[in-house]
């Protein structure tokens, strides 16, 4: 059985890995043989040519480069990337694909190889949209066919690596019809058993799904959280009903540090024998009122970022859940602790900084043009990033205030510092993240601000930025400069969040609350050490 699309071209043994490109590729992404992956590996970096390429076709090209980087991620310095980039440059029929399926023969788009390219860019955590598409349509028609590359149950084994789109549940159709023609023992019907293991594996929430691990306390809790919403959902018509379980589930899902649906038990945990009286059913509650809170708010953000995927139909259910943890917070405690006055106080600030926000922190865009405006916003101290996020902390001082704190207590001041900080570094490494994509539609993040400052001290009679021309540009400001500030900035707020940490007596066991902090700390500390490599590659660009 072979590999490649034409079954006639069996021209190597998957017994033999180091007979072609393509064979020792497919050995090194499925094989469990360690000791002669490295042996395959070797061979296979061999096969590089003076232009980078390991094969004349793009599908196998960029199927060996995942290998390596599946095996080995530190062959990809700057360098590498550097020419990877100017070879996807070179080869795209638009500005994010697709692209061309060879180098040097007639221009033509192959399916394969498009997948091939969305596959090594999944490692690197990367999404174009544009392949996106191409493959949606490809399951809509059922046509995952090329003429002469990969096998088209190879092809739909790497989409199933990555693709978790809109038309999965008709790959995962496809595939089962599939399967009633294949020969139990054939490469085929295991690659096809591999493909439906991936698209599987975001199973009902209350399994422990790869991405999200889950230790048996938290699934317990979990599995209390996700009973508490049923009864919430119970009275709702059906077609709110299965819109409201989905965003809580891909809310749930996305969240691989567990904070947004688990803070309260993490806080409980933190506590040791202070938090011994508290029951996990407040705990599942004040958990479904925070999964509450960060799902209305990832919807909200949507519109306001003016995101192209924002949903409408969404928006009902985002007031359901806002309603939910409004009546939930402003009722939990008697009046005369005053949470229920702070509840309020700290939403009217939190509505006001998205207030400010939108509207001060927009520019215009047009074609490509980045208009730089007269006025730059002034994040000051970075309070304004925080307050969006401040629903974060509702949990964490209702339990304070149930154990009998005061909300003037030097114990509730340094927990919500501890949230506050290491909140504001999270949003600051955020906004790192998404700096092109928030510059193309004119949002003036915090790291956007930080680099129209160093872009002004470059060229300070500038009014405008055309982000394409301008690129090269505007990546050896960022990778030059900015990406300092941007990282030091995060960790200084990392180091006052663990200071207020150690402020606070009540807790006995500090690691899961410090685990939070140290998150954010690698998030700047990675990006560091990307530096180099990022100088490398605009080098290499020069």
């Amino acid at each position: 059985m072979s590999l490649e699309g034409n079954q006639n071209k069996n021209d190597f043994s998957i017994g033999n890995p180091k007979k072609s490109v393509l064979a020792a590729s497919f050995f090194l992404i499925f094989s469990n043989e360690n000791k002669r992956k490295e042996e395959v590996l070797l061979w296979l970096k061999k096969q590089k040519n003076k232009q980078g390429l390991f094969h004349e076709k793009l599908a196998i090209n960029f199927l060996a480069l995942s290998a390596i980087f599946q095996n080995d991620p530190d062959f990809f310095n700057g360098k590498v990337l550097g020419r990877l980039l100017d070879l996807l440059t070179f080869l795209e029929v638009q500005e994010g694909g697709p692209y061309y399926s060879q180098i040097n023969q007639k221009p033509k788009i192959e399916f394969d190889s498009n997948v091939a390219i969305a596959y090594f860019l999944s490692l690197q955590e990367v999404e174009l949209p544009n392949l996106i598409k191409l493959i949606d349509s490809a399951i809509l028609e059922k046509n995952f066919s090329s003429k002469n590359y990969l096998n088209k149950y190879l092809t739909i084994y790497l989409i199933s690596s990555f693709y978790r789109g809109k038309n999965k549940q008709e790959l995962i159709q496809y595939l089962n019809q599939q399967k009633l023609f294949q020969k139990k023992d054939s490469l085929d019907a295991s690659l096809i058993e591999k493909s439906l293991s991936n698209l599987n594996k975001e199973l009902p929430v209350s399994k422990n799904k790869p991405g999200l691990i889950l230790d048996q306390e938290e699934k317990r809790i979990l599995e209390k959280i996700l009973i508490t919403a049923e009864k919430r959902f119970r009275n709702l018509p059906p077609i709110m009903k299965k819109v409201a379980k989905r965003e809580i589930e891909k809310t749930i899902l996305h969240n691989y540090d567990k904070q947004m649906f688990l803070m309260p038990l993490y806080l409980k945990q933190a506590l040791g024998e202070n938090g011994g009286s508290i029951s996990e059913e407040l705990i599942a509650e004040m958990g479904l009122a925070n999964t509450f809170y960060w799902t209305a708010f990832i919807i909200y953000d949507d519109f306001w970022d003016e995101d192209e995927t924002a949903d409408p139909q969404t928006l009902p259910t985002a007031n359901l859940y806002a309603r939910h943890y409004c009546d939930y917070f402003s009722s939990l405690l008697s009046e005369t602790v005053g949470f229920r006055k702070w509840f309020h106080e700290l939403m009217d600030e939190l509505d006001a900084a998205n207030t400010w926000e939108t509207m001060e922190c927009r520019t215009k865009v047009s074609d490509g043009i980045f208009f730089i405006p007269k006025k730059i916003p002034d994040y000051k101290n970075y309070d304004l990033k925080y307050q969006p996020a401040s629903g974060q902390v509702l949990s964490p001082v209702a339990l304070f205030c149930l154990m009998g704190e005061n909300l003037e207590s030097s114990e509730v001041k340094n927990l919500i510092s501890y949230f506050k900080n290491y909140l504001i570094a999270m949003q600051i490494n955020d906004d790192a993240h998404d700096w092109r994509e928030d510059m193309k539609r004119g949002h003036l993040s915090t790291v956007v601000v930080m680099m129209l400052e160093d872009w002004l001290n470059k060229y300070p009679q500038s009014k405008k930025i055309d982000l394409k021309k301008d690129k090269s540009k505007l990546e050896k400001i960022y990778w030059f400069k900015t990406i300092k500030r941007v990282c030091k900035t995060a960790l200084i707020y990392t180091e006052k969040s663990r200071k207020s940490l150690t402020k606070i007596t009540l807790i006995e066991n500090p690691t899961p609350l410090e685990r939070l902090i140290k998150i954010n700390e690698e998030v700047a500390q990675k990006a560091l050490r990307e530096q180099k490599n990022s100088l490398d590659l605009i080098k290499e660009f020069n």
